[in-house]
């Protein structure tokens, strides 16, 4: 049962659901090609870059990369006092340590 991602290399890929993901290998070579998972509105919300990471659906709900629905925005930094681009600065550091020379 293939959602149509395809390893450049080898043309057979298995799904597995592991609630709440969906996860898709490539049956050779076992690379993942898909992860996603399906949200409370029925929309899918496919969980492409790191587990660090935050996936947005188009309802408005956030998940993380384990596929965890997060507590709403507004809600972000609440406790600790954090602002909400600070959490999305921290996510990205990799890429901003690698742009700046950090």
């Amino acid at each position: 049962m293939s959602e149509g991602h395809y390893c450049c290399t080898h043309p057979t890929s298995t799904v597995t659901v592991r609630p709440p993901l969906t996860v898709e290998n490539c049956d050779d070579c076992n690379r993942i090609l898909d992860r996603s998972l399906k949200c409370g509105c029925g929309r899918r919300v496919h969980l492409t870059g790191s587990r660090s990471d935050t996936y947005p659906c188009d309802c408005g709900a956030d998940y993380n990369g384990s596929g965890q629905r997060l507590a709403p925005r507004e809600q972000w930094g609440e406790e600790t006092g954090e602002h909400p681009a600070d959490i999305y600065l921290a996510s990205h550091a990799e890429l901003d340590s690698d742009h700046f020379g950090w």
